[in-house]
């Protein structure tokens, strides 16, 4: 919808615009409906970051997502 719509505006303005090699993008490794749309859009899981904040007495791991200029 709507985030990937602009997702895709904010990767040709880095890539195209300003001339980034590499975009990455965090989100809670839980939040299934956003590593959809990350892997959709074409980014790939580099990593994930154990236990990486605290919230409502949980901690919560992060997922690290990467797109590089060349993979586009």
């Amino acid at each position: 919808g709507l985030m990937s719509e602009a997702m895709m505006a904010v990767l040709e303005h880095g890539f195209a615009g300003l001339g980034l090699n590499r975009v990455e993008a965090h989100t809670d490794a839980a939040n299934t409906r956003s590593v959809r749309m990350l892997r959709r859009l074409g980014f790939w899981q580099e990593g994930t970051f154990h236990d990486y904040f605290l919230e409502d007495g949980a901690f919560h791991d992060i997922a690290l997502f990467v797109m590089l200029r060349r993979d586009r």
